[in-house]
């Protein structure tokens, strides 16, 4: 995630952004510079449209501390969706949990605007049966960090587990 970004100017003249960036590990500043003019131009039309992003950073310890310098970003859309399927493994203390996730990921495949390669795989952890049961779906779905979010904020979603 993004926040804080502006665009700034050095004394030579070099445009750059200086802004904070985040994930979950923590939260950095640092600047955003390009060799290229349009290298540039094009980063400011990410950081315009979008706070989650991906970024290539090079990092440097300058007088002991760390200066990261991104030197290519692109929105996480985008580039999620060139990674390849994602799988979830989803852990359920409910069956009907399973309904409610089976909605949520028809739903949203059907009005994807990228292709479905993500499997599915369910773990029941129900208390009234003896063991897990693992169940595995033929379908893939379209898998995203918010689909993700979503399918654990539904009742009876112990756990979601990357693939």
């Amino acid at each position: 995630m993004v926040s804080g970004f502006r665009e700034m100017k050095s004394g030579k003249g070099t445009r750059y952004f200086r802004m904070n960036i985040s994930d979950s590990t923590g939260q950095l500043s640092g600047i955003a510079m390009f060799p290229r003019k349009d290298d540039f131009d094009s980063s400011r039309q990410v950081f315009e449209t979008t706070d989650k992003v991906v970024v290539t950073l090079e990092g440097r310890f300058n007088d002991g501390q760390f200066d990261p310098t991104i030197r290519s970003v692109g929105p996480m859309e985008a580039v999620v969706a060139d990674a390849g399927g994602a799988g979830l493994r989803i852990f359920c203390d409910d069956v009907v949990a399973i309904a409610q996730v089976g909605d949520l990921l028809t739903r949203t495949t059907r009005e994807a605007k990228q292709p479905a390669r993500g499997a599915v795989a369910f773990c029941i952890m129900a208390p009234d049966y003896p063991n897990e049961v693992d169940i595995d779906i033929p379908q893939s779905f379209v898998i995203t960090p918010e689909i993700k979010g979503a399918i654990k904020s539904l009742d009876g979603v112990v756990m979601v587990e990357d693939l």
